[in-house]
């Protein structure tokens, strides 16, 4: 009963001196001043005062810009270098006989009528066996027409393996050494001299054929 008092005695106060664990004392309360506000009287006259803000201007200085001039200078035009025509006993393949004109249709009987006139033949070499593959060119001009086409031995079977034909018109015309033809190793060097060679205006088209043949001597 005494243990039940004591602990009602010390639920009821907690600080009494028969506590041995009383709560630590709390800090007196700080009493702040009461704040009363003061207004900002305003005088009977007022004006208010002007104010200034300063602009600063800026003028960007003139920028110098240099002025650079040419002089042109004539650059010589290059002139085309002309060919060099070697003697026709310097070339390793020269003319086999003497170009020929015949009839083309004893190579081709589909060319029985005036309607086509070309040159054709073909190549050989030192023992005399067609060798192909030889570019052909022929060059020149025809009624005034500038003539500049390429072959290749061994294309026209109908004038041998290394064979060649080249079409110049499909009517027979007329010139005199105004056309040649040649033959080009691969590097497009001369093999031979320029073979200059006549053709006919035959109204019976027994002479639209031009043969020219061509044999390796070296």
């Amino acid at each position: 009963m005494i243990a039940c008092g004591l602990f009602v005695l010390v639920y009821q106060s907690p600080t009494s001196a028969m506590n041995p664990f009383p709560p630590p004392t709390m800090p007196v309360a700080m009493v702040l001043p009461t704040s009363t506000p003061t207004f900002i009287k305003l005088p009977a006259t007022w004006t208010p005062q002007p104010t200034f803000t300063a602009t600063i201007t800026y003028t960007p200085e003139a920028t110098i810009t240099p002025q650079i001039s040419f002089t042109a200078t004539s650059v010589p035009t290059a002139q085309p270098t002309e060919e060099i025509e070697l003697d026709a006993s310097e070339y390793p393949y020269i003319i086999q006989g003497e170009p020929v004109a015949v009839a083309a249709s004893l190579f081709n009987s589909a060319r029985q009528e005036c309607n086509w006139m070309g040159v054709a033949g073909q190549a050989h070499d030192v023992q005399g066996r067609p060798i192909t593959g030889i570019i052909v060119q022929l060059g020149g001009t025809l009624e005034g027409k500038v003539v500049n086409q390429l072959s290749m031995t061994g294309t026209a079977l109908n004038y041998g393996p290394a064979g060649y034909e080249f079409s110049l018109a499909d009517y027979p015309a007329a010139s005199q050494g105004t056309l040649w033809l040649r033959l080009l190793d691969q590097s497009s060097i001369p093999l031979s001299g320029k073979v200059y060679f006549n053709t006919s205006d035959s109204s019976s088209c027994d002479q639209n054929l031009v043969i020219i043949n061509l044999k390796q001597v070296r």
